[in-house]
């Protein structure tokens, strides 16, 4: 028990290890997932302010030729220079009131105005922005009055609507589309008007969201106006602005950009300024794609520390398996040792108390006895130092033409004269009787098996070889009526040292080597060797030897 606490510990320690890797990963996706998702609300951020200038653009093409049908001549708008100190700039206005829409100017701009007012109008009209047109549409048409029904009126009222509802999103709509669309992405989403950007934050929950972080930026270039609640300035709603976009950006699969419109200083003034908000559904699959190379990376990665721990695991368990088969050697080893040289020491001890001339018999018996054993011991020894190169095929073989048949018939006779079971070894050959191989290597092959048989046999010993012709050689077949192999053990049989643990308590001699020898002697000729039927009823094995080397 004590051997099994430490594998139980490491194994432990390795699922630990595992799953403090897995969490890890676990956590780095997260915040992959965050940055992408931050990443993607900066793109579509990028992509709303191209579509705002889209927009603009198109509307300003729209409203001038809308102004261009009511600014037909110069008798439609006045116009008047004004010299400052800080430099030129051009007022316009509609001809009455001294309201203008002042622009700046150059002195050559003053020569093309006195020239040819209307022209210069028009390319003034041409170089504003969206923005830039709105005073200069209020100054000339947005005060007048036309009359009802006239192309004047009908056109005025169009003008006014675009540079003041902020319900129409046609115009957005469609850049944000054709914007996406060149970008290469699909639009899906919602665009969405405001008229004041606390109407976003407070359509939603009844209390403002708190504010993660104040905008110093903000709130140092817009400042708080003079005599007015802090919490109504432009500053501080910005920063609820942010924070409740930040909230959903959290919670929900849609990434949220809102776009405070702040072009005129009136509406800043005001308190109101018109905010866009942007919705572009952004399902977790899509942000997903997006990170696919750091998810497949993870996943790679964590099943390589999976398998090197399994590897190290495996490895762990194969040196455990080791060190037992090793202890399980040197005990084996050590009492077949102990057997040749206990009875040589004995028979030596025993010529001392015989007189070698009066007891010349007993003299012979026990210098017999002990020669045998010192030669039995000497081969058990060749063995044991030799298993590591016949293991790593460093030997040379012998070949030579022999009657295989001959041979075989010979072992069977020789291994039933043994006392130890009653055996019976039968031989059924249906193949060429010569084989071309080493002699001496064979036999030792097929006692090797013969012998395996008889010890995991009962008291009653049957096996059967046959032998037939295959393609390019010849198989051979050792079967017993032994006790089998177990299913677990199947696998390692002919591993160096390796030995089938005792069975039914019974102790059976050896050290793992045969098995081992008989493989490497089989490969050598080029051949191979394995497990036939194998159960309660015997084991068979079955090799296989070319026809030639």
């Amino acid at each position: 028990m004590m051997r099994k606490y430490p594998m139980k510990w490491i194994l432990v320690l390795m699922c630990l290890s595992i799953t403090a890797v897995v969490i890890l990963q676990g956590i780095w996706l997260m915040d992959s997932y965050a940055v992408s998702k931050e990443k993607k609300q900066a793109d579509i951020k990028k992509l709303l302010d191209v579509a705002l200038i889209e927009r603009d653009r198109q509307l300003a093409d729209t409203v001038r030729i809308l102004m261009q049908k009511v600014v037909r001549n110069k008798n439609d708008f006045g116009f008047r220079i004004f010299d400052f100190t800080k430099g030129i700039q051009i007022g316009f206005n509609n001809g009455i009131d001294n309201s203008y829409a002042m622009y700046d100017a150059t002195s050559r701009d003053t020569l093309a105005i006195h020239k040819d007012p209307h022209v210069f109008f028009v390319r003034k009209m041409s170089d504003l922005t969206f923005s830039e047109l709105k005073p200069l549409y209020s100054a000339t048409i947005g005060i007048n009055s036309y009359p009802d029904g006239s192309p004047e009126k009908a056109a005025q009222m169009k003008l006014t609507y675009f540079f003041h509802s902020i319900q129409d999103t046609t115009y957005l709509a469609n850049a944000v589309i054709r914007t996406f669309a060149d970008a290469g992405q699909s639009f899906i989403g919602k665009v969405r008007w405001y008229k004041d950007l606390s109407d976003i934050y407070t359509k939603k929950v009844v209390q403002p969201p708190p504010i993660k972080k104040k905008s110093a930026a903000s709130r140092e270039v817009f400042g708080v106006i003079p005599g007015s609640d802090d919490k109504q300035s432009l500053g501080y709603k910005l920063d609820l602005l942010q924070s409740y976009i930040d909230s959903l950006n959290v919670s929900k699969d849609s990434v949220f950009v809102s776009k405070p419109i702040l072009n005129d200083i009136n509406d800043v003034l005001r308190g109101e300024v018109p905010t866009v908000l942007l919705s572009v559904k952004t399902p977790y699959t899509a942000i997903g794609r997006q990170m696919l190379t750091g998810i497949l990376g993870s996943v790679i990665a964590l099943l390589f520390v999976g398998m090197c721990m399994w590897v190290m695991y495996n490895t762990i368990v194969k040196q455990k398996q080791l060190a037992e088969i090793k202890d399980d050697f040197i005990s084996n080893i050590s009492h077949e040792l102990k057997t040749p040289i206990t009875t040589a020491q004995a028979a030596v001890q025993g010529l001392k108390f015989v007189d070698l001339n009066q007891n010349p018999g007993k003299t012979s018996i026990y210098l017999r006895t002990a020669t045998s054993e010192i030669q039995r011991l000497s081969l058990m020894v060749d063995q044991i130092l030799n298993v590591s190169l016949y293991e790593n095929g460093g030997f040379q073989l012998n070949p030579e033409g022999f009657d295989f048949k001959t041979m075989l018939n010979s072992i069977a006779d020789s291994q039933q004269l043994r006392k130890e079971k009653q055996i019976s070894v039968s031989v059924r050959y249906e193949a060429e009787t010569d084989v071309f191989a080493d002699k001496l290597h064979m036999q030792n092959v097929v006692v090797n098996l013969i012998d395996n048989a008889i010890k995991y046999s009962a008291d009653a010993v049957s096996i059967a070889i046959n032998c037939r012709n295959v393609a390019n050689g010849i198989q051979v077949s050792v079967m017993d009526n032994g006790i089998g192999i177990p299913a677990e053990f199947r696998g390692f049989i002919f591993d160096k040292f390796f030995r089938v643990p005792d069975l039914n308590g019974h102790r059976i001699k050896g050290y793992g080597l045969g098995l081992s020898y008989v493989k490497a002697i089989i490969e050598k000729h080029g051949g191979s060797i394995g497990l036939g039927r194998c159960g309660e009823s015997g084991t068979e094995f079955i090799f296989t030897l070319p026809e030639s080397l």
